[in-house]
């Protein structure tokens, strides 16, 4: 990855939320890099620190509870962690825009789609409102909604889940945006809608030239998406790898057991059931002195349970926090 540029640089970003039951430690040094035009997928359970990682890098978790230790998070040589709040606002849409899993939650429900797109290129372009119609009417044709210019004046209700989509990610598109986080957007979805918005976005992102960042708990959605994949578990970075090494070549206990458990059409498998994983991730209210994981490991060894393991290069671009050689079952040298 040496001769790409990066466009977000991370380190050990430490998230923490005071609450009445004790503090919760939602992430634990993430340390990652997303580099201009690839598309990185954040995959792990709900709860392992996907989402909090990055609304806490764009200040969008609430302080208090919430507390932010570590850093710096540069985007654009500019630290994103001690930006002033004005600052900040400017960078979240214009340069980094977000999707989030239910539409419905971000658009407002009283406004008609076209008055809450325009409203959004507006603000960061100081353009009229003319100006700004067209620009939005363009957008909802890119991202195909039928009819669009009859649509404009329609409420969010007015559109189906999938359509409701599309108008988010024309509003953020419409911004033109360097990166894009896709916070789980096809969750909320069926299948072939989840496929249709999958297609749509990759098309989109290569019209325009941007980075995403894809949070999904599903491998299975990244497969033909993300060019790196970084996997997380109970706040912490296990492994980080290209997509391919990622499926050929898991060097994490759980990544391979996320693997394991995906749904395959093949011969190999034939009738076997899907394999679980078993327990519960721990209470982040209290985690373990070793490895998070261990509990739930097939290759756990003594070392596990006494240390966390570092995120060491295991392979070119590929990195790993593990004790253990999983191709041998071995504790590595």
């Amino acid at each position: 990855m040496e001769n790409l540029k990066t466009l977000l640089d991370v380190n050990d970003l430490n998230v923490r939320f005071h609450t009445p039951e004790g503090i919760v430690y939602a992430v634990n040094g993430a340390t990652f890099k997303v580099y201009e035009g690839e598309t990185l997928a954040l995959v792990g359970e709900s709860g392992s620190g996907k989402s909090v990682s990055m609304m806490s890098i764009l200040g969008l978790i609430p302080l208090p509870p919430g507390e932010i230790n570590g850093g710096p998070a540069f985007y654009r040589n500019r630290n994103l962690l001690t930006l002033p709040e004005k600052d900040l606002i400017a960078v979240r849409g214009k340069e980094i825009a977000l999707i989030f899993q239910d539409p419905m939650t971000s658009l407002n429900p009283v406004l008609t789609m076209g008055r809450q797109l325009t409203e959004a290129v507006i603000k960061h372009y100081h353009v009229t409102k003319s100006e700004a119609r067209k620009k939005a009417m363009e957008f909802l044709e890119l991202v195909g909604i039928p009819e669009a210019r009859g649509r404009f004046s329609n409420y969010p209700h007015q559109f189906s889940g999938g359509m409701r989509q599309r108008v988010m990610i024309a509003m953020m598109l419409a911004l033109k945006p360097s990166l894009l986080v896709a916070d789980e957007p096809t969750t909320a979805l069926d299948v072939t809608i989840q496929a249709k918005i999958v297609d749509l976005v990759k098309d989109i992102k290569q019209k325009i030239g941007m980075s995403m960042i894809w949070i999904t708990h599903d491998l299975g959605v990244v497969a033909g998406l993300a060019d790196r994949v970084i996997v997380m578990y109970a706040g912490t970075v296990v492994e980080e790898a290209n997509v391919d090494d990622l499926y050929k070549k898991a060097k994490h206990p759980y990544t391979i057991a996320l693997l394991a458990a995906l749904p395959m059409i093949n011969s190999r498998r034939g009738a076997e059931r899907l394999k679980t994983i078993p327990g519960s991730p721990p209470n982040c209210h209290h985690l373990p002195t070793g490895c998070a994981f261990a509990p739930r490991c097939d290759f756990v060894q003594d070392q596990c349970w006494k240390c966390i393991p570092p995120l060491e290069s295991v392979a070119d671009d590929h990195f790993s926090a593990c004790w253990v050689d999983v191709k041998t079952g071995a504790l590595r040298s």
